[in-house]
């Protein structure tokens, strides 16, 4: 009996069995891949809780080394001095504590590439950031590069190689509300005097302020009450929204770079004109952003945090014992 070998070949698929196939594999991968994402964005967002981590166990050590924080900006026009030990080690001019702590965060080589009596964008040292430790960025963001024309990059025969590598954790030079206080100074005058009519206003009650020298015993409303350093990683979808600066950028007259005041709520205020100084520390994370404490800890804020408690955190003397939730 002759068998039909038709009868037993394999049969391939058909074009509807392969486009079902297709189907499925497209619904699965469209379920999972927000997972993966989700999974991604929470490793980055851990990576960006351990930076601020090294930050504030850098400004620990700084003091210890100094007995004084650094401040948030230098606010100088020429060396920093001093009778004492204080800051005698960083004369720098209108540099950042993110400069000053280079040597906390395993950064000895980059910090001797700073020039002391440069401002931080002298010729100098607009080539010593040429680069950015790691730990000054935060995995999420995309605003890696400062957009400010200024801000820019040059080689030894001052030609423009780029954008200067932005800062994502920015001081806090305290509240600006009713009842706090406020360091005003016309930079024309040359003196401080009680002018905040330019809107450029420094707070004088924070931990990271501008030329401030503050002691953990200084810090009265408590170390774990009290904000030391914010994120300030992403602005695209902010009001006025800019990149974030450089990361070398500290006070030079009446605006600051890498330390801001708490004026308004996270996730709200970009840069506008005469607002420099109060821009919200913000992130890319949803729902709020990251902020240090004084005492090292680091506390995922809510974008809807209590406006008057947030403001009470930023201040280190206002005699209000109120603590951030995790």
């Amino acid at each position: 009996m002759i068998r039909n070998r038709h009868l037993h070949s394999p049969r391939g698929f058909t074009l509807i069995e392969l486009l079902v196939v297709i189907a499925i594999i497209a619904i699965l991968v469209a379920l999972l891949l927000p997972a993966v994402q989700q999974a991604r964005e929470a490793a980055r967002r851990s990576a960006c809780k351990n930076n601020m981590k090294q930050i504030g166990l850098a400004l620990h050590n700084y003091h210890d080394v100094y007995s004084v924080f650094p401040p948030g900006g230098f606010k100088a026009t020429g060396p920093i001095t001093s009778s004492s030990n204080e800051n005698t080690a960083f004369g720098e001019v209108n540099h950042s504590y993110l400069v000053a702590i280079l040597p906390f965060v395993e950064a000895s080589a980059l910090y001797d590439q700073f020039n002391p009596i440069q401002g931080w964008r002298g010729r100098p040292n607009r080539r010593a950031v040429n680069s950015v430790p790691a730990v000054y960025q935060c995995p999420s963001s995309s605003k890696t590069h400062s957009d400010h024309v200024n801000e820019t990059i040059i080689d030894s025969s001052d030609v423009v190689l780029g954008q200067m590598f932005a800062g994502h954790y920015v001081g806090n030079m305290g509240p600006v509300g009713t009842g706090y206080q406020l360091q005003c100074e016309n930079p024309s005058a040359g003196t401080s005097i009680p002018n905040c009519s330019s809107g450029n206003e420094c707070s004088g009650q924070g931990v990271l302020g501008a030329n401030t020298k503050i002691r953990f015993r200084d810090i009265i409303d408590g170390t774990s009450n009290t904000i030391m350093v914010g994120e300030m990683s992403a602005n695209e979808y902010l009001t006025g929204a800019v990149a974030p600066r450089a990361w070398s950028r500290g006070c030079a007259q009446h605006s600051c770079g890498m330390t801001k005041n708490v004026k308004f709520g996270i996730n709200i205020q970009g840069f506008v004109s005469g607002n420099f100084n109060s821009m919200s520390f913000s992130s890319p994370h949803q729902g709020g952003a990251q902020l240090l404490m004084s005492d090292g800890g680091v506390k995922f804020t809510s974008e809807n945090v209590d406006i008057d408690l947030y403001l009470a955190t930023a201040s280190r003397d206002g005699n209000e014992a109120k603590t951030l939730e995790f």
